[in-house]
């Protein structure tokens, strides 16, 4: 009896929608094409706000991104708002997001322009430029949470897309398992997105051997077909302009031919007319080439109703997206080809989503956090039901890149009527990695150039959250040049010259992810010349025998051009006779930052900086506070050495523009700073002889990136000096 009810109820709908139950089945089919694709939208607008159904979806690349959110529920209009929230800037640049960087990379970050992997075998390049780890996360968030057992046959409409496996070059139809991993799979550029690891095959982006898959479409059931073209065999001389542009065209012939057969085999071709205007990567014209798309269906719709019958013509709207409840995880399973370590690392990082429903933008917050680290190539992650339970998987793909790397650093450092000689430095850095235990790190270090440096340090982590590091260094400064105005009538020419050699060992425990906190013990040896012309000479030559602590917590996005989060870095160094050192004294330096974002463009923030002797005696040699990029406006790190003082600085940050430059994505922004600061004589800050106080104010340009950040910036002092400082890359 209930059987007989349904039956009846359904066909009653079928009658009252105008949809019979025998209708014949329209498939719609989507070429790949790059950003020509979003013509695709404007097809299904048309198609939508006509009322024809389609039964069947099939697409290649950016065909099969349109279309799996179409067969997931999605209307074209919110597939749309979604196409036009996108940054495809960022989505396509790879490049780390320093928020998201473990501790240890975020300091390399700091130095490092340059980073090539290498092992015993040689050097590690990656299978492509862009892992596509931020393209894959956005598609867990708009059809995830995805499982391996998912069937495209059950979505609100069925579903193919077509990859081709670079291993055999034979085309994959994807019909099954996570949807998210099948769209990231047909857009897959080879050479320039990594390749899917999928069961046997290795995928890549479909349109190579089938970019307009009529012929999957019919093998699905379609009876009328209806297929979007964006390829074309003509453009105009005008457009040929380069070697990438030629190259391109003659992957669009290749697929022209490819695709007449296809073309053949469809009821209906809509080719929207795309003039040579546009090509793959034409991104930003996402408006233009979507009113192609719906120039081209309207043009083509009396056809169309024609094809497809009244029977397939309704006002039923479409069926919106079939989002499951969230699951809640009752397991969590990581790659077991991961050392034992890294999978507690994960366990340890995902607990907090067990017993709880899948939340998919904190999963995706991790996820990126470990893509982040530059330790793996590719995270995906499926949820599946498995004996009851609601298991979370994670797989895992270690970097291609490493174990071990060389880097390479710049900086260059110039303040007009401050120095006589600009500062440059080329930092060359060797680091081994997992050597004797699993996560040491054996660093090597070598600074040429305006002077001369090297560090050898070992990292030695143990019981998860501690570490010893022995660590040697060697510095050599000959004649460097300054101008030293501060507390005397007029500018003074200085001139010194400085050589340490350093050992320590320390004992600490760290956070991967924010910073490191240390005790140990240090013996230098330090040469260092030092002359004010027409005031004093000193100088100083002995052993300095000290024991520190120091801490540093480091969850900025930016060392020379910050606009978000904050850094805090402490130090007490205390050196005595009684331990064979030349001198008694209590040094301490504090440095904190934090800063703001609004709106998108505006940032604000502060710096405090406080550097003091705690009433010893310290020495000329030991008083440099400051070591980060023009630390304050109107004067050098050189000139604000004083036994004691407090600086502040006011930053306020406005982002212009952004720019894509090669793997990473910069932000220009226009930056306005004030700072003031007082130095005093004794430790009784406030209260004993203070010496002066000086401020400035500066106005830059700054183009902030991870690679190597560029500043100028123009200010004046209290002593009505204006200094153009410039400087590019991370101070070292």
């Amino acid at each position: 009896m209930v059987k007989k009810i349904v039956c009846i109820l359904f066909i009653l709908l079928c009658l009252t929608s105008g949809i019979s139950a025998d209708r014949p089945k329209v498939g719609l089919v989507l070429a790949g094409g790059g950003a020509k694709g979003f013509a695709h939208i404007g097809v299904l607008k048309v198609l939508e706000d006509n009322g024809i159904h389609v039964d069947y979806i099939a697409g290649t690349s950016m065909g099969g991104i349109v279309g799996a959110l179409s067969a997931y529920g999605y209307s074209a209009r919110e597939i749309e708002k979604v196409v036009k929230e996108i940054d495809w800037a960022s989505l396509f640049i790879d490049g780390r997001e320093r928020d998201y960087m473990s501790y240890s990379n975020k300091t390399a970050d700091a130095k490092y322009f340059m980073t090539v992997g290498f092992d015993r075998h040689g050097m590690k390049n990656a299978p492509g430029v862009i892992s596509g780890q931020k393209i894959q996360n956005k598609f867990y968030e708009l059809v995830g949470p995805c499982s391996n057992s998912d069937n495209f046959d059950d979505l609100p409409t069925p579903f193919r897309c077509v990859a081709t496996d670079i291993l055999t070059g034979k085309e994959v139809v994807l019909k099954d398992g996570s949807l998210a991993d099948a769209m990231r799979s047909t857009m897959s550029i080879p050479g320039i997105f990594t390749p899917v690891e999928k069961g046997e095959y290795l995928l890549v982006d479909g349109g190579v051997v089938n970019n307009l898959p009529v012929d999957v479409m019919k093998d699905m059931g379609a009876d009328i077909i209806i297929a979007v073209n964006l390829s074309q065999n003509e453009v105009s001389r005008d457009t040929l302009r380069g070697p990438m542009l030629i190259a391109n065209q003659m992957l669009n012939l290749f697929i022209y031919d490819q695709q007449q057969e296809q073309l053949k085999m469809a009821d209906i071709v809509i080719s929207p007319d795309l003039g040579g205007k546009f090509d793959s990567t034409s991104y930003f014209s996402f408006t233009e080439i979507e009113q192609c798309g719906e120039q081209a269906a309207r043009a083509m719709l009396p056809a169309v109703k024609a094809a497809v019958g009244p029977e397939n013509i309704s006002n039923i709207p479409k069926i919106g997206v079939m989002r499951k409840d969230p699951a809640v995880i009752d397991r969590i399973e990581v790659s077991e080809h991961l050392e034992s370590y890294e999978r507690s690392v994960f366990l340890k990082k995902l607990g907090g989503i067990k017993g709880k429903p899948l939340d998919i933008d904190d999963l995706n917050h991790i996820v990126q956090d470990f893509h982040s680290s530059g330790q793996y190539e590719s995270i995906r992650y499926y949820v599946d039901q498995i004996d009851g339970e609601n298991v979370l998987s994670m797989e895992v793909e270690p970097s291609k890149k490493g174990p071990h790397f060389f880097r390479l650093g710049l900086f260059y450092d110039m303040n007009t009527n401050v120095h006589e000689n600009y500062i440059f430095n080329v930092l060359l850095g060797l680091e081994f990695n997992n050597l004797l235990v699993e996560g040491d790190t054996f660093e090597n270090e070598v600074e040429l150039f305006t002077g001369i440096a090297a560090k050898t340090s070992y990292f030695i982590p143990f019981l998860d959250y501690y570490f010893i590091r022995p660590e040697v260094k060697f510095y050599y400064l000959p004649d460097q040049e300054e101008n030293f105005g501060i507390g005397f009538d007029g500018d003074v020419d200085a001139e010194r010259t400085e050589m340490r050699v350093a050992s320590s060992l320390s004992l600490g425990t760290f956070n991967r992810m924010f910073g490191e906190i240390s005790v140990g013990f240090m013996n230098e040896y330090i040469y260092y010349d030092y002359e004010i012309t027409n005031f004093y000479e000193d100088d100083f030559k002995g052993i300095v025998n000290s024991v520190f602590i120091k801490s540093r917590m480091d969850n900025i996005n930016s060392v020379v051009l910050p606009e978000r989060g904050n850094f805090l870095e402490l130090m007490l160094k205390y050196s005595d006779r009684h331990m064979g050192s030349e001198d008694t004294y209590l040094r301490g330096k504090v440095s904190f930052w934090q800063y703001f974002q609004f709106m998108e463009r505006i940032s604000l923030g502060g710096k405090v900086f406080a550097g003091m002797d705690f009433g010893t005696d310290l020495p000329f040699y030991d008083m440099e506070w400051f070591t980060y990029v023009n630390a304050f406006p109107g004067y050098t790190n050189y000139e604000l050495q004083a036994p004691n003082i407090v600086a502040g600085v006011l930053d306020f940050k406005l982002k212009l523009c952004d720019l894509g430059l090669g793997s990473t994505k910069s932000r220009v922004l226009l930056t306005f700073r004030g700072g003031y600061a007082s130095l005093y004589e004794d430790f009784n800050l406030f209260q004993g002889k203070k010496t002066y106080d000086i401020y400035g104010f500066g106005i830059g340009l700054g183009l902030s990136n991870s690679k190597i950040p560029i500043w100028l910036e123009g200010a004046w002092n209290d002593d009505r000096r204006f200094t153009l400082h410039i400087s590019a890359g991370n101070k070292f």
